[in-house]
């Protein structure tokens, strides 16, 4: 027997938007800070005419069982909303 803890149950995604499109996802996953570690950074991408374009709403995971209200962009306080796409 394996056990498996289902991601779910140990990790949470929030989405911020109106994130400048010029920042890269390491950058960004360098310059945000939360009480609640942050795992990954992920930006949303459109596609238009076969290429992908950058958006301004970024999704990012963090570790636990609660989502945090705001999140820390180089000392500016953003806030976190639930990703009903990522739930």
């Amino acid at each position: 027997m394996r056990a498996f803890i289902p991601a779910s149950s140990v990790v949470r995604v929030g989405i911020i938007r109106f994130i400048p499109k010029e920042t890269s996802c390491l950058g960004l996953y360098q310059k945000l800070s939360s009480y609640s570690e942050i795992i990954s950074v992920r930006r949303f991408m459109k596609k238009i005419d076969n290429e992908l374009v950058p958006l301004t709403t970024i999704s990012v995971t963090f570790v636990g069982t609660r989502l945090p209200q705001h999140i820390y962009l180089d000392k500016v306080c953003r806030n976190v909303q639930v990703c009903s796409m990522c739930a």
